[in-house]
């Protein structure tokens, strides 16, 4: 049993990780103007600002949570 939850939060880990930035991604590539101007390209700053930063971080901060209880569960472990 220890061993299935240890195998969940090691999934939720890299869902966690890897959905949020892929998601930021697509959906700044969006161009949302209706004039039909071009749309400005997203740059390494506007990763850490605004809407992007609160798509990927709370789930950053979730998953160094989950890799806590991770190797809290692991180190609780009986040893074989």
């Amino acid at each position: 049993m220890r061993k299935f939850a240890l195998g969940l939060l090691y999934v939720a880990v890299a869902l966690l990780v890897s959905v949020p930035p892929i998601f930021a991604a697509l959906l700044s590539g969006m161009c949302m103007n209706p004039t039909g101007a071009a749309c400005r390209t997203v740059t390494m700053s506007d990763w850490f600002k605004g809407e992007l930063a609160m798509i990927w971080m709370p789930p950053l901060v979730l998953a160094i949570v989950l890799i806590w209880v991770i190797f809290r569960l692991h180190r609780a472990a009986p040893q074989d």
